[in-house]
């Protein structure tokens, strides 16, 4: 148990400590769980809350167009859509936050591959056009139903994940540090755990060279949709 404890301390101080950046981001990260010690004024964590939720929408769109090379100008649909989603499954289901809040990122990842799937053979301005259609399509939606999305009202009366602000603020802190993690290694390049971050990498770099070296591009550009959705889902989720 003590070896596996300094093996562990070792990667940390290898991984994190060792690069200046990484170390700032850890002890920025630690000086988050001491803001309610610090202020309990509801607003200003309200403030933080949503600093968290962009945070994890922001990383989701730098996995996909800054790491994997899909640009995408209406990454702002998956979070609504999750967002959307989460909402009327509490208000009209009646299901707590603690489920709507996966699902509504599951509902994202299907978003992302209606998205990605007719835009695997573009790259470049015309991807970035097709993704900008996204967005504005679901506006039309959500002003054509009223009845059932809100219109330019939203939805209403929907359950807190918490009645304590505190609560709801180390909620959003704790899945922010854990997305970001999760995305840091799929994107990593020189991680031995998964293969995803020199295969996003590749791709972002030269595609057909990629692809001749024989990367199933089709599938990766998918997964990176996908992945993205998720969890741009998971930060609309926690905003509803």
């Amino acid at each position: 148990m003590q070896a596996y404890a300094w093996r562990l301390y070792k990667s940390f101080q290898g991984e994190i400590l060792a690069v200046p950046g990484r170390a700032i981001a850890f002890f920025f990260l630690l000086f988050l769980f001491f803001i309610p010690l610090i202020t309990g004024n509801p607003y200003v964590l309200r403030i933080f809350i949503f600093a968290n939720i962009f945070a994890i929408f922001a990383a989701s769109w730098d996995l996909l167009s800054g790491f994997a090379g899909q640009m995408n100008f209406g990454h702002a649909a998956f979070f609504g859509v999750a967002a959307y989603a989460a909402a009327l499954l509490n208000l009209n289901l009646g299901l707590p936050p603690e489920a709507t809040i996966p699902i509504g990122a599951l509902v994202a990842v299907l978003a992302g591959l209606i998205v990605g799937i007719p835009a695997l053979r573009l790259r470049g301005h015309y991807l970035a056009l097709v993704t900008l259609a996204f967005p504005i399509i679901l506006t039309g939606i959500v002003f054509a139903f009223p009845d059932f999305t809100g219109g330019e009202l939203g939805i209403y009366g929907i359950a807190p994940l918490s009645d304590s602000r505190v609560c709801v603020y180390y909620i959003s802190l704790v899945v922010m540090i854990a997305s970001a993690l999760i995305m840091w290694k799929l994107t990593d390049a020189k991680s031995t755990f998964v293969r995803t971050g020199v295969i996003f990498h590749a791709i972002r770099e030269d595609e057909i060279t990629a692809r001749a070296s024989g990367i199933n591009t089709t599938k990766y550009k998918l997964l990176a949709f996908s992945i993205s959705g998720f969890f741009a889902g998971v930060a609309g989720g926690l905003s509803a």
